[in-house]
């Protein structure tokens, strides 16, 4: 095409020599000849890129279409995949977190447990130290009775041996008395 263009355009130049009428209109008329095929050429071509565009244009209509569907299908499966992994996820969850109450159920009860024999230790060691302390009392009470029975016993001796002693005194006195 480019080089009929340039056949063509180099002829226009010899069409200005050319003096006779007829040998220019035949000259003039081969021009024309060779410029409707160069017309009729580029015509098809462009029909043939017209064609070639609108078959492109399809294409890519069709590329869009199915990148549509797919980004539609992709989404689809990402809903679905995250509804999965959330309910996964919050089945986990509630396992983890049953576990955990159960544990703590445990070392309630174990607290409790330890609690409880806690305080009944300290209940008996309580019961032990009032036993301990109720013996010993009794211990004193009984110290301090023999002490009071040993005191009075003791008391009562002395008293004998003083009031024996002021009867003599008092017997003295008397034979003192009559004697001076």
């Amino acid at each position: 095409s480019a080089r009929r263009n340039a056949t063509v355009a180099m002829r226009w130049a010899d069409l200005f020599s050319i003096e006779v009428p007829q040998d220019l209109y035949e000259e003039i008329e081969k021009q024309r000849t060779a410029c409707d095929r160069i017309t009729a050429s580029k015509d098809r071509l462009i029909s043939e890129i017209k064609n070639e565009l609108k078959t492109k244009d399809d294409e890519y209509v069709k590329s869009l279409k199915r990148q549509a569907e797919d980004i539609e299908t992709l989404l689809l499966f990402m809903g679905n995949q995250f509804r999965e992994l959330q309910a996964a996820f919050l089945e986990e969850l509630d396992e983890i977190e049953a576990s955990f109450l159960k544990e703590r159920k445990e070392l309630l009860e174990s607290n409790k447990g330890d609690i409880k024999t806690l305080s009944e230790k300290r209940s008996q060691m309580e019961q032990l130290f009032m036993e301990a302390m109720q013996e010993r009392a009794s211990e004193y009470q009984e110290m301090l009775e023999n002490q009071r029975v040993q005191d009075a016993e003791e008391y009562n001796i002395l008293k004998i041996r003083l009031e024996t002693d002021i009867q003599n005194l008092e017997q003295h006195l008397e034979a003192m008395r009559a004697t001076y």
